[in-house]
């Protein structure tokens, strides 16, 4: 999306140079979705985009992975310049070795907006002048089939009616002054928010009741959210750098971003499709939301990765190939100590639960004491719980052994 509105929006060039590169280039190359987006982009297509992405913001690449693994020459700029090289000072240029017009290239349009308004202008001239394919309202028509025609969404700033040259030039200023409009009229509102009358009884009052909610932690999900008395290490996932069957993989409820914690490669999916998909190993896979609206400035791409292993869907060759776990906690509570290294805990377990699935898990007192299940005890779900260390006298106090 950020190539074809750069090449096309911003430098002026034809879709159908954009589609034929892709064509030539694409390993995954579709005919029919290569062209049909094109076309979207290029606004000739049925149905246009109404949106222009801006290439220098890093929208699409927030976490700055991609420009450093494609772009190696800005790899080692910090994420504040990485998208935009030319903004940092000579000396964070030299201290990361990027060298502008050397190893890396001078901007090829240095006013992203100037180049935009030439562009919609352009197009402007081009609708006016073939009235016959715009209708009363600005809008593209095609011609169907059977002779009758229909209308085809045409963003905002290039709709124009049969109108002379100098009403095109006006249309083009009128479009900077709403802007420029737009934000007067916000600056305006900003101020009279600012002399708002403030302290009435219905101010208290709201500000009362919103400090009540936070006490009571309603609208405060982290203070409602109990803290695990499970140690850090514990809970830490050490997430493997390649694809390995024979390890452990702990289950997560969603993707994460690319980050330090989540690098690139780090996090593997598991994919069920609904009709046979014919592909080799290594083929690049992007999944794509489809629930989201295609006139919203949301990028549809949901993951993209390598393709590692083809399966049957057989559960049981899954659950032989994989081994998928979920952290988990319970808490129960100290009934009575048995010694001085064994306690009798219950809370964790009904009397009909299996307890030899769980011989050897840890457990971990609120003073920290880390032991383990070393048995059932009894027929009413109570369990023992060996320590390593002898129990402290303050807690054998406190049981009153």
């Amino acid at each position: 999306m950020i190539v074809a509105s750069f090449l096309i929006e911003h430098l002026g060039i034809s879709w159908v140079k954009g589609h034929e590169w892709f064509e030539e280039t694409l390993i995954d190359h579709d005919t029919a979705i290569n062209a049909m987006m094109w076309q979207n982009a290029g606004r000739c297509g049925i149905d246009q985009w109404n949106f222009v992405m801006d290439p220098t913001t890093g929208y699409q690449d927030p976490s700055g992975s991609y420009v450093r693994r494609w772009v190696p020459e800005l790899a080692k700029l910090p994420k504040t310049h990485l998208h935009r090289p030319w903004e940092a000072s000579s000396d964070v240029l030299e201290k990361y070795g990027v060298n502008l017009g050397v190893n890396y290239p001078h901007r090829v349009i240095k006013d992203l907006k100037k180049s935009k308004e030439a562009t919609v202008k352009t197009v402007q001239e081009a609708r006016a002048g073939a009235p016959h394919l715009v209708d009363a309202q600005g809008y593209d028509q095609v011609t169907l089939p059977g002779g009758g025609t229909t209308r085809v969404f045409t963003r905002r700033e290039l709709r124009v009616t049969q109108r002379d040259d100098a009403e095109i030039e006006k249309s083009s200023s009128k479009l900077n002054k709403r802007k420029s409009g737009s934000r007067n009229n916000n600056s305006k509102n900003n101020e009279k928010k600012k002399y708002k009358k403030s302290g009435s009884a219905d101010d208290k009052r709201l500000k009362a009741e919103q400090k009540k909610k936070e006490k009571s932690g309603k609208d405060n999900p982290a203070k409602k959210k109990k803290k695990s008395k499970v140690p850090k290490k514990y809970q830490e996932v050490v997430y493997p750098s390649e694809f390995d069957s024979a390890r452990d993989y702990a289950h997560h409820d969603q993707l994460f971003s690319d980050s330090a914690d989540h690098p690139p490669g780090t996090q593997f999916a598991l994919l069920r499709f609904e009709k046979p998909v014919t592909c080799p190993s290594d083929s690049i896979i992007v999944g794509s939301k489809l629930d989201v609206a295609t006139d919203t400035k949301v990028c549809r791409i949901a993951f993209s990765g390598k393709l590692l292993r083809s399966l049957k869907w057989d559960p049981k060759q899954l659950e032989q190939n994989f081994k998928i776990y979920k952290l988990r906690e319970r808490t129960g509570t100290v009934e009575r100590l048995q010694d001085d290294y064994t306690i009798i805990g219950k809370g964790l377990f009904t009397k009909e639960t299996d307890m030899t699935q769980f011989i050897g898990l840890k457990v971990f007192l609120d003073n920290g004491l880390e032991g383990s299940i070393s048995s059932s005890f009894g027929q009413t779900g109570k369990f023992k719980v060996s320590f390593v260390n002898k129990i402290p006298e303050e807690l054998i106090k406190v049981s009153g052994g």
